[in-house]
């Protein structure tokens, strides 16, 4: 039986119990992507997990990979950042929701360093709530390859310059021009205001102290995001439902 040890820097995305003391958890690994595996007596060891599987952590795990196998064995951990302890409701429930949505979007065992950066810099200021989550979830999109199409129109294909209003279609993930619109189909109407400041969210990640928008641009930019993720990437669980509408 084929066995690889890895022992890699990762940020804990979900623990599960599994049994009376072992945890199922999942991780995103700086070098090999997003991956699951069984912590052997995880909820109790001291000596070998010390502190690192709570989600939001970050952690150097060593673990094992067995062929054939779709879990990995865990075989110890070293905390090298805590999640910020003392958290508000509002920013646990953020926390909670930047972790959920990033293990529902982020493919399995794909690796990407870009990913890995931007979450842990995301999970290092998530402190404003409600406008760095829909930045969040613009720049994750993207980076999973999910992005919406805002460099063209969809039928006429002439470049969409930000100037003038354009419909967005959830399900076709892009937008159409004004003079190609015939009032068909779900749309959203986007502002050029709103389609510069989605290219932007999509393009960098989130700087919380940089970010101002008004309540009714944001309110926009949370429908078509809502829609294009239910299209793309599929419809996020119900326990992440009901975060991402406490948040808003």
């Amino acid at each position: 039986m084929d066995k690889k040890r890895f022992r890699d820097l990762t940020i804990i995305l979900r623990s599960t119990l599994y049994g009376e003391d072992d945890l199922i958890v999942t991780f995103l690994s700086e070098q090999h992507g997003k991956i699951a595996g069984v912590a052997k007596h995880g909820r109790k060891s001291k000596k070998r997990f010390p502190n690192c599987l709570e989600p939001g952590n970050l952690a150097i795990l060593e673990f094992q990979q067995v062929s054939h196998r779709e879990l990995v064995f865990l075989l110890r951990g070293e905390l090298k950042r805590p999640y910020p302890y003392g958290l508000d409701g509002n920013a646990l429930n953020l926390l909670h929701y930047l972790l959920g949505l990033a293990d529902h979007c982020i493919p399995t065992a794909q690796s990407d360093a870009q990913i890995f950066s931007f979450l842990v810099k995301s999970l290092e200021s998530f402190t404003r709530g409600r406008l760095v989550r829909a930045h969040f979830e613009a720049r994750l999109l993207a980076l999973c390859g999910f992005g919406i199409n805002l460099k063209e129109c969809l039928a006429c294909k002439r470049t969409y310059k930000f100037q003038g209003q354009a419909r967005f279609f959830p399900g076709r993930g892009g937008l159409l021009c004004l003079r190609c619109y015939k009032g068909e189909g779900l749309s959203i109407p986007l502002s050029s205001q709103e389609c510069v400041l989605l290219h932007r969210w999509q393009g960098t990640d989130p700087d919380p102290d940089k970010e101002t928008t008004t309540f009714g641009t944001l309110e926009t930019l949370d429908q078509a995001l809502a829609a294009h993720m239910n299209h793309f990437v599929g419809p996020i669980p119900g326990y992440l439902k009901n975060i991402r509408r406490r948040l808003a």
